[in-house]
């Protein structure tokens, strides 16, 4: 049996569904007798840092995934089991062939994406495909961009995002009523911080810590999911584990390959693929 890390993930009915840290899969959880399924594969090129920010949601009857390293925002329509995807093309003043937007937020027909190193919100239509930036404001091309790196410290209060570096005194603030981003310094929204650290505390004593719905769900250490009902307290306890063959079939081979070949780092993969990479030979390589 293999554990997995789980990267994000929603509830749809009587499903857990999440992406994890160290392949394309989308996998599908049970929650009322813990059983784990390899739910659908999500096509498109990726590269070291896709499984590290693969985030999903639930849109209509479409599960949409967070781009990858081809840019394209992935949609499968779990009525037709089709797959259509919505391409962004970066800025050619933003210097950045691959946008890396790990931070997203669904708001009706509308998808919302910080830029981790790429200076933009990216505003997506879901149904027209409209694609807007908005620039981050007062930074200049490739000077600034170590003040930002928006992967997991972000909020969403009522109608406004936050994202929170950790490498300056600022966070950045995108309004979804006006659209207007800006930078906010730390010491005069505190409150703010403190829920950003909060969830990010979660994410260092678990691996995953997310709520939704009635729900809180939480991966622990020992890779067992609990889900708890925020109103009644009760909670479900269920291991997360699924069959080497659902393993396996859940890796983009071709990418771990390249990434050794190119000297990349798989991060936090290189240990969870330890039995796979076996399979892989020098040559091959």
């Amino acid at each position: 049996m293999k554990n997995l890390e789980i990267e994000d993930g929603y509830i749809e009915e009587n499903y857990f569904y999440f992406s994890q840290s160290a392949s394309k899969g989308i996998f599908r959880q049970d929650i009322t007798d813990g059983r784990v399924e390899n739910y659908v594969y999500v096509p498109g090129k990726m590269d070291s840092m896709r499984g590290r920010g693969l985030k999903i949601d639930r849109w209509k009857d479409r599960i949409v995934t967070s781009p990858g390293s081809d840019n394209k925002i992935w949609l499968y329509d779990q009525k037709t089991e089709n797959w259509d995807y919505i391409l962004l093309a970066p800025k050619q003043n933003n210097n950045s062939s691959v946008m890396h937007l790990f931070c997203m937020y669904i708001d009706e027909d509308k998808m919302y994406l910080l830029g981790c190193h790429y200076p933009a919100v990216i505003v997506v239509n879901l149904t027209s495909k409209e694609v807007k930036e908005i620039d981050y404001p007062n930074v200049t091309n490739g000077k600034d961009r170590g003040r930002f790196m928006y992967r997991h410290g972000s909020v969403m209060i009522g109608r406004k995002i936050y994202g929170y570096s950790g490498r300056n005194d600022v966070f950045i603030g995108f309004d979804i009523n006006n659209e207007l981003v800006n930078w906010i310094p730390c010491e005069k929204h505190r409150e703010i911080l403190d829920k950003i650290d909060y969830i990010q505390m979660k994410a260092r004593n678990y691996k995953y810590w997310h709520q939704y719905g009635n729900y809180l769900i939480i991966q622990d250490g020992n890779n067992v999911i609990h889900y708890i009902e925020v109103n009644t307290q009760k909670e479900k306890v269920f291991n997360l584990q699924i069959t080497q063959e659902q393993w396996e079939e859940s890796l983009d081979k071709q990418f771990v390959r390249n990434t050794l070949k190119n000297g990349g780092i798989l991060y936090e993969s290189d240990i969870t693929l330890k039995s796979f990479l076996r399979t892989i030979s020098d040559e091959n390589i």
